[in-house]
């Protein structure tokens, strides 16, 4: 077993080196910060102004803490962007105090 896993182990490096020689390495999307500015808690969904202004629409999937309901105008939150068909969209959405700088 021990053999097993040390192999497993140089595998996994090699296969890490091999995707750095590639460079198919994949990025880690950079989380953004801002504040929500628009809430509809009775359809479940809300904007997010980054510091720069632009707005981030949310759903109440997309929040992971505290819960949607417990969320407000002027809360500062952190997420990712994904770009949408018509406009931005906020993933994984959390509050707290964040570095936002508007």
């Amino acid at each position: 077993m021990a053999l097993r896993d040390a192999f497993d182990a140089a595998t996994r490096i090699l296969e890490d080196e091999i995707r750095l020689q590639r460079q198919d390495v994949k990025a880690h999307r950079q989380p953004s910060h801002g504040r929500i500015t628009r809430l509809n808690l009775e359809e479940g969904h809300g904007l997010i102004e980054t510091p720069d202004g632009t707005e981030v629409f949310f759903s109440s999937e997309n929040v992971v803490s505290p819960p949607f309901e417990n969320l407000a105008v002027g809360t500062e939150v952190q997420f990712l962007i994904e770009p949408g068909k018509d406009t931005l969209l906020a993933e994984r959405v959390t509050a707290g105090k964040h570095h936002f700088g508007g």
